[in-house]
């Protein structure tokens, strides 16, 4: 059904969230969504900057967008992704990402299909987990995040064929084992620090023997990278103190080699969703190779962050 002008709606949140709740998982506001028109209407605008033709769309993009009528989110329900009204490069990174998992897919053996289940953590408002739905040749596309207010725009402006749920940041899914061919995460391991294997661990229960995860990092390559047109090197840089055995972080910091093989940079004004982290290579050959075959490490692969291809065994060893 198509939706130019979806009506605005008010999110179901508690506002008594408990004490113990607010700990393991994170809730914005209940004020009423705002939802925009498809990106059909957004596709003629000046603030559009991905480049199109350097994404080799198999199709017209005409056709991509004639598969997804819906609405997009308004830049306060999208993650932080594209501000500055860029509406259409929004949907145009959604659609960027899912071709990139699609390749990665392709390239090692498998592709999305009618038979097929996808799930993406930490899914947003659907940037690409709407590409899933829509372009993805019939995949069941499921889709999990931290957060209940994304977990409500996607329950109230995409179609119920997209299975949405709320996560904490316990690594526990409410999902079968060996269901999944594929999971994505995009801009989360960069924020896990805890119970990060444990994770790992439960996205190999998940999926399915020769399933593919597909899982953003801030890696050496995203390090050696960093300056100030990237986010997260300017929220470093405001720390501004000294860390004891590292120094004082200022520009020259970034400069050095990684210092530790898993860093992170931890803020205390936040209950949860307070980490950037950092991984080598090594590391993640030493630690997620031994949940997954570690299949390669694309530098760049999601804007300024690395990803990890990875695929669960078909037997142990």
């Amino acid at each position: 059904m198509k939706q130019d002008n979806p009506s605005p709606k008010t999110p179901i949140i508690s506002q008594r969230l408990p004490e113990w709740l607010k700990d393991i998982t994170f809730q914005s506001s209940n004020e009423i969504f705002e939802p925009l028109p498809n990106a059909s209407h957004h596709k003629d605008s000046p603030n559009q900057w991905i480049d199109i033709d350097g994404m080799n769309l198999a199709e017209p993009l005409e056709r991509y967008m004639e598969r997804d009528p819906y609405p997009i989110p308004s830049i306060a329900d999208r993650e932080g992704y594209y501000d500055q009204d860029r509406h259409f490069d929004w949907w145009l990174s959604g659609l960027q990402d899912f071709l990139g998992v699609q390749r990665a897919l392709k390239k090692h053996g498998t592709e999305l299909s009618e038979s097929s289940a996808l799930l993406e953590m930490g899914c947003a408002s659907a940037r690409m987990l709407r590409h899933v739905a829509f372009q993805g040749n019939g995949c069941e596309a499921w889709g999990c995040d931290i957060n209940l207010r994304h977990v409500e725009w996607i329950r109230n402006y995409l179609p119920p064929s997209i299975k949405i749920f709320q996560n904490t940041i316990l690594p526990n899914l409410p999902l079968e084992d060996r269901y999944f061919d594929a999971v994505t995460a995009f801009s989360v391991f960069t924020h896990i620090d805890d119970f990060e294997l444990a994770w790992l661990a439960e996205i190999r229960r998940i999926l399915k023997p020769g399933g593919i995860a597909y899982l953003s990092i801030h890696g050496e390559n995203c390090w050696s990278n960093l300056g100030p047109e990237i986010p997260v090197y300017n929220a470093l840089l405001r720390m501004s103190k000294e860390i004891q055995g590292w120094g004082k972080i200022t520009p020259e910091f970034f400069q050095q080699k990684l210092p530790r093989d898993k860093t992170v940079f931890a803020w205390n004004t936040a209950r949860n969703y307070n980490t950037n982290v950092f991984h080598s290579t090594d590391y993640i050959q030493n630690c997620w190779g031994r949940f997954f075959e570690v299949l390669e490490i694309i530098p760049s692969g999601h804007t300024y962050q690395d990803v990890v291809v990875l695929r669960k065994p078909t037997r142990l060893k």
